[in-house]
């Protein structure tokens, strides 16, 4: 019983978490710098402040990093793919569409938890996952207008490849869960960097983007609080519930994404589209509500 409600518990707090991440897009939007740049700099900012952290409470670096370094460094460069796919999708299409194409990831990560790490895909969860599909086709707007144009479909083609980078985050964090999320954090952060400033020297010109006082706050509440600080949160509970639970959560950032897009930014939204949102949230909340779903099946 005792080890139910722990579970409850980390639940609702990754549940916090992804609604947080849900204020990313207005975010990277409000940052007048690259796709590139942008990524670059978020790695870079927060893995530094991670080293900070790690210096201040003078953490100890043990022989065990040595046992998840190479899938922390694998999940780094995961890391940076799925944040070029998707802040660069940003760019081509509106918030609300890259996010909710992007979270076509529960679906990969579901199918590849069954795979690779041998978790039990019951009939339930199928069907919920089925819905949730539907939901997204629904929120695309291909039902209402068709196919998208081209700009629109590179939008949703590179939300589509952060969602392959995301799903292989979540998955190789959770077949290698060992190790303190401070570290497992930095080492994917520091990875994600160093592989983003070998794309930068060779794609930007330094200097052709001068920073203004906006860009560098922006930056800094990218770097340090939706990244350095959620991440660290992020790693400690992604192995501490079941994998449906990562994958039905992870739409509450969608939803929060597509209600900022819609009321604050005022981006376009279709009734389709707010179909396709509760389509989705009702298959996320019947998946955990049901009889099972609190245990982790």
């Amino acid at each position: 019983m005792k080890t139910d409600k722990r579970i409850t518990r980390w639940k609702y707090e990754f549940l916090l978490l992804m609604c947080s991440f849900g204020c990313l897009g207005p975010v990277v939007r409000g940052i007048n710098l690259p796709t590139a740049v942008i990524v670059w700099a978020r790695a870079l900012i927060s893995a530094c402040a991670l080293l900070l952290f790690h210096l201040i409470f003078r953490k100890k670096i043990g022989k065990e990093i040595l046992s998840f370094l190479i899938p922390m460094l694998a999940s780094g460069v995961f890391l940076a793919i799925d944040w070029i796919g998707l802040f660069a999708s940003y760019r081509y299409t509106t918030i609300a569409t890259a996010t909710l194409c992007y979270y076509i990831t529960p679906v990969l990560v579901l199918i590849g938890a069954a795979v690779i790490l041998k978790e039990r895909l019951t009939a339930r969860k199928v069907i919920c996952i089925a819905v949730a599909f539907l939901g997204m086709i629904l929120v695309s707007g291909v039902v209402e207008n068709g196919l998208p144009g081209l700009r629109e479909l590179k939008g949703v083609l590179l939300a589509l490849l952060g969602a392959a980078g995301y799903s292989g985050v979540i998955l190789i964090n959770k077949k290698y869960p060992q190790g303190d999320p401070l570290m497992r954090t930095f080492v994917q952060l520091s990875t994600a960097a160093v592989i983003m400033t070998f794309f930068i020297l060779k794609t930007t010109r330094p200097g052709a983007y001068p920073l203004s006082l906006k860009d560098v706050i922006l930056l800094f509440i990218l770097g340090v609080v939706m990244t350095a600080a959620a991440y660290i949160a992020y790693f400690s509970l992604v192995v501490r519930i079941p994998s449906s639970s990562v994958a039905f959560f992870s739409y509450a950032d969608p939803v929060v994404a597509v209600m900022i897009s819609v009321f604050l930014m005022g981006e376009p939204f279709s009734l389709s589209a707010l179909a396709g949102g509760i389509l989705i949230m009702g298959a996320a909340l019947i998946s955990e509500l049901a009889p099972g779903a609190q245990a982790g099946e």
